[in-house]
C-alpha cells in the first residue's frame, strides 16, 4: 500500500508538477478565480484517478486467471462457457437494474455496492461448486456494469459543478486529460497486475489438489489473485469514503421513472442515440478481438509468445491515450478523433479476412493498430458522453449503453463462429460505428440551435 502510494505521488508530480495551470482568465470574477476553479479541477482529478486505480486493479487481477480456475475446479469447457454466458447476462440484465438507481440514490453509494459486488464475486471463488460460482459470476457481472457507469458519472457531475458543461477547456484538470489519464492508468494497471498475479499464483499452491480431494474449499494458487483484487477493492473503498463527496442525478419518486426518463432521452436524442450505438459496436468489436486474438495469433504461429503479444497490446494502448492527449492540445476535436479512430479500427481489422483470403501475414500489425484504436476510443468517447449525455440520468444511460454491447457479446459466446466470421463480423460493427459517428459530426457541426434540439 505504501508503494502504490508513493507511485501515486510520484504520478502526480510527473503529470501536473508543482506549481498550478492557468486557464482563460473570467472577465467578471478575475484571475484569481480562474486559479481558484483550476485548482479544484486538478484536486477533483486527483480524487477520481486515486480511486480509479484500486477500482480497475480490483478488476484486472481477475481477469487472466477465471478460466483457469474454472479448469482447475475440473470444470469441462462447456460449462465453463456458461460461466462466462452467466457474467454477461448479469451485466446486460442485472447490471442494467441495478446502475439505473445509481442516479436517484446516489453514485458514491453505488460505487461502495460495486465493491461489495465484486469482493462477494472473489470470495466464492474459493469454493468449486456450481451454486457459489453462479453467485459469483452474476455478482460480478452486475459490478462490470457499474465499473463502467457510475465512477464516470461521478465525476462528470463534480465537474460540472466547478466548470459549466458548456465550457472548452482542455488543458491539466479537464475532463480530456483526466480521461486520458484514467485510459492510460488502466492499460499500466493491466500489465501491471498481470506480472503480479503471475508471480503470487506460483509462489503459492493449492492447499490441497482440486481434482483429487473431498473438500469444497480452496485457497492459494489460482485463488491467490482473486484475494489479493480483495485488498485493492477494500482499499479503493476505503477511499471512496474519505475522498468522495456525494452527488445525484435526476429526483423522480421511483427507479421507474428514472429508466423510462433516460429511455426517452437515448431515443429522442440523436446525439445521445449515435453514442450509444457507436459505444455497442466499437467495445463489442473489442471484446470479440479479445477472445479470438489467440486462436488467431496461433493459427499462424504455435509457438507465438503470448505474454509478449499482451505486453504490447497494452503498450499500443498506452500510445493511443497520449495520442489522444497530443491531439486536443493541437486543438483537434474529439468528434474528428473518434471519427479518425472508428475508421482506423475498422481498417486495422479487416486484416484479418484479408489475410485468410491473400495468405498474407499482416494480421498482426493490424491487431496492434487496433489496439492504438482501443487507447484513442475511450478518452474521446468519455468525453463526447460528458457533453452529450444529461447528468441528471447519466448512470442510467450509461447502462442502457451496455445492454446491446452484452447482447453482441452473448451471440458471439453462444455461437461457435470461425475466426474469420468473427473478424468478418467485427469490421461490420466498426463500419456501423463509422457511419454512426460521421453523422454525429455533422451533427456537431451544424449550427448551435441544431446541435440543442436534434432529434430522431
Amino acid at each position: 500500500t505504501h508503494s502504490a502510494l508513493g507511485g501515486y505521488a510520484g504520478a502526480k508530480k510527473l503529470f501536473f508538477g508543482e506549481q498550478g495551470e492557468y486557464s482563460v482568465v473570467d472577465p467578471e470574477r478575475g484571475p484569481s478565480a480562474t486559479h481558484v476553479v483550476t485548482e479544484s479541477k486538478r484536486r477533483l482529478q486527483l480524487k477520481y484517478l486515486a480511486v480509479y486505480v484500486f477500482m480497475v486493479a480490483g478488476d484486472w487481477l481477475q481477469g487472466p486467471y477465471v478460466y483457469m480456475l474454472y479448469e482447475s475446479y475440473g470444470w469441462e469447457r462447456g460449462t465453463i462457457a456458461i460461466f462466462f454466458v452467466m457474467g454477461f447476462g448479469s451485466s446486460m440484465i442485472l447490471g442494467t437494474c441495478i446502475g439505473s438507481m445509481a442516479d436517484k440514490y446516489g453514485r458514491k453509494r453505488f460505487a461502495y455496492l460495486y465493491v461489495t459486488l465484486y469482493i462477494i464475486s472473489c470470495l466464492t471463488k474459493h469454493n468449486r461448486t456450481i451454486p457459489l460460482l453462479s453467485i459469483g459470476r452474476l455478482t460480478g457481472g452486475a459490478a462490470t456494469s457499474l465499473l463502467m457507469s457510475v465512477f464516470e458519472s461521478w465525476v462528470v457531475c463534480e465537474y460540472h459543478k466547478i466548470e459549466p458543461q458548456e465550457n472548452k477547456s482542455t488543458g491539466f484538470g479537464s475532463l480530456q486529460q483526466t480521461f486520458s489519464l484514467a485510459s492510460l492508468l488502466n492499460f499500466v494497471v493491466a500489465v501491471v497486475s498481470g506480472v503480479v498475479a503471475e508471480g503470487i499464483v506460483d509462489r503459492f499452491p493449492y492447499n490441497e489438489d482440486p481434482l483429487i480431494s473431498n473438500s469444497d474449499w480452496f485457497y492459494g494458487k489460482y485463488t491467490a489473485p482473486f484475494d489479493l483484487a480483495i485488498i485493492c477493492l477494500g482499499f479503493g473503498g476505503w477511499l471512496i469514503s474519505v475522498l468522495w463527496n456525494e452527488n445525484y442525478g435526476e429526483n423522480c419518486d421511483n427507479s421507474g421513472s428514472t429508466f423510462r426518463n433516460a429511455l426517452k432521452q437515448v431515443f429522442g436524442n440523436c446525439m445521445v442515440f449515435c453514442l450509444g450505438l457507436e459505444q455497442a459496436c466499437f467495445e463489442g468489436a473489442m471484446y470479440s478481438f479479445i477472445f479470438m486474438w489467440t486462436p488467431a495469433i496461433r493459427q499462424q504461429s504455435e509457438d507465438a509468445p503470448l505474454g509478449k503479444i499482451f505486453s504490447t497490446f497494452m503498450l499500443c494502448s498506452m500510445l493511443g491515450s497520449q495520442l489522444f492527449s497530443l491531439l486536443v492540445q493541437n486543438n483537434v476535436s474529439e468528434d474528428t478523433i473518434l471519427l479518425a479512430t472508428l475508421f482506423t479500427a475498422m481498417l486495422s481489422l479487416s486484416l484479418g479476412p484479408i489475410d485468410d483470403y491473400f495468405g498474407t501475414q499482416y494480421m498482426y500489425y493490424g491487431f496492434l493498430l487496433f489496439e492504438v484504436c482501443v487507447g484513442l476510443y475511450f478518452p474521446s468517447m468519455g468525453t463526447l458522453k460528458s457533453k452529450n449525455v444529461p447528468d441528471e440520468n447519466r448512470s442510467t444511460i450509461y447502462n442502457i449503453f451496455r445492454v446491446p454491447l452484452n447482447a453482441i457479446v452473448l451471440v458471439v459466446l453462444l455461437n461457435d463462429f470461425s475466426i474469420h466470421f468473427t473478424w468478418v463480423l467485427c469490421v461490420m460493427l466498426l463500419a456501423v460505428a463509422t457511419c454512426s459517428q460521421a453523422v454525429l459530426v455533422r451533427l456537431q457541426n451544424s449550427s448551435p440551435i441544431s446541435r440543442r434540439h436534434s432529434s430522431l
